[in-house]
């Protein structure tokens, strides 16, 4: 088994005006899960990570994330 080439995404609002890109890292007790932000872009040889908040990890609720959607981790050469 290769690197992971895509992961399921979603929308949750930032506070800040705009949304995060994240993806569900473990299904928490009341409806709560634990997701990742997904900041940066993909490149023909993997995710190029912007480090401001790519990585962040926080609590939320299932009802909070919207638009998913798939996001592929490399970038398909032309």
């Amino acid at each position: 088994m290769g690197p992971i080439r895509k992961v399921k995404v979603y929308d949750i609002d930032s506070g800040l005006g705009g949304t995060h890109t994240v993806s569900t890292v473990e299904e928490l007790p009341n409806n709560r899960i634990s997701v990742r932000v997904w900041y940066g872009r993909a490149t023909p040889t993997g995710w190029e990570a912007w480090i401001e908040w790519d990585g962040a990890t926080f609590e939320t609720t299932h009802d909070q994330l919207t638009n998913p959607r798939v996001l592929a981790l490399y970038k398909e050469e032309t």
